[in-house]
């Protein structure tokens, strides 16, 4: 469900992978453009790979959590672990074996691919950028069952 003036954002994403990088010619020196670009595709992929490894250890529990204790949105339950890692980063109390960094960043994509979705299904013609996270928020996991079961 897009609106005519505004592309919905996986229209946005294909015209921008349509756009042609800037062209690198490998003989030239290594210029700080092209050092951000290698080091951006090595730290991106470091947290693909995490991501990707803990969807297959934990499941998809952060975008479709059970609700058995907790009746939170998956939204609000993404914001309360982007607490405890934001807490533990200001206390310093994180485990030897952990990377708090790490998962902050995972949950904050997480929560990029939440908000996706919610477009995907229809929720609103919005841009992600102009989607109020209240808006979001508010809904329980029941009632985001029930809009997409009634597509909107």
């Amino acid at each position: 469900m897009s609106n005519a003036l505004t592309p919905s954002l996986d229209e946005e994403i294909r015209e921008d992978r349509a756009k042609p990088l800037p062209i690198i010619n490998s003989k030239q020196e290594d210029t700080p453009h092209q050092r951000f670009r290698k080091d951006l595709v090595t730290v991106l992929t470091e947290i693909q790979k995490f991501l990707i490894a803990k969807n297959v250890k934990y499941g998809d529990s952060a975008l479709t959590p059970i609700n058995c204790f907790s009746k939170l949105s998956p939204l609000e339950g993404i914001n309360i672990r982007l607490d405890d890692k934001v807490k533990r980063l200001l206390t310093g109390d994180a485990s030897e074996n952990e990377d708090v960094e790490l998962d902050l960043v995972g949950y904050i994509v997480i929560k990029r691919i939440f908000m996706l979705r919610m477009q995907r299904e229809g929720k609103t013609t919005k841009k992600l950028s102009q989607y109020s996270e209240e808006e979001i928020g508010r809904l329980s996991s029941s009632e985001l069952a029930a809009l997409i079961k009634e597509g909107r």
